[in-house]
């Protein structure tokens, strides 16, 4: 059974129908900001988990929550869609700063989704965050096939990029987390 789900770009703010059978929608964030308007990033338990939304500061596009197993295990869970784009990185830092003041640090916890983070900056959120990473093989995003980067002429300065692996699972604790990137 899949535990927590965690989407991002989605079109509303709405649960999906498909997951509303077997999870709850816990929340629900816009992701629109100076740079972007990227839909929302959602987050869904399990129905039947014990599962408790955790605030974040305005325009940190996040959703926290503690989550506690039927065995009592507790952990925390953040979804994120990072700042997009090189020249960004400073603040894509500050928004995972906001996300990790709201978890325990003593948790167990999980940060999954959009980092939009080049290879460099991997290190400095892994120390930032005192996570490990669930690395995988293969580019969840890349210019030469995205249709959204051909439309927006590639970010900072409008020039081409390689393929980045932006999305990331991050884990601490007694958590242990895998990640498999499908699909093309």
């Amino acid at each position: 059974q899949i535990d927590v789900v965690a989407l991002q770009e989605c079109a509303s703010a709405r649960p999906l129908d498909l997951l509303e059978r077997s999870h709850i929608l816990l929340g629900a964030t816009s992701v629109d900001d100076a740079v972007r308007t990227a839909g929302f990033v959602q987050r869904y338990v399990r129905k039947g988990l014990s599962a408790e939304l955790v605030s974040v500061p305005e325009g940190v596009p996040a959703v926290c929550a503690r989550l506690t197993t039927s065995a009592g295990c507790c952990f925390d869970v953040a979804a994120v869609h990072l700042m997009p784009s090189e020249c960004h990185r400073k603040a894509r830092q500050e928004q995972l700063e906001s996300v990790v003041r709201v978890l325990r640090s003593a948790s167990s916890r999980l940060v999954l989704g959009d980092m939009n983070a080049r290879p460099d900056e991997i290190p400095d959120l892994r120390k930032l965050l005192s996570m490990k990473d669930a690395e995988y093989t293969g580019r969840s995003w890349d210019s030469l096939t995205s249709r959204f980067h051909a439309e927006s002429g590639g970010g900072c300065g409008g020039r081409s990029a390689p393929g980045y692996a932006f999305d990331k699972i991050f884990f601490a604790g007694s958590l242990e987390a895998a990640s498999v990137l499908v699909g093309k």
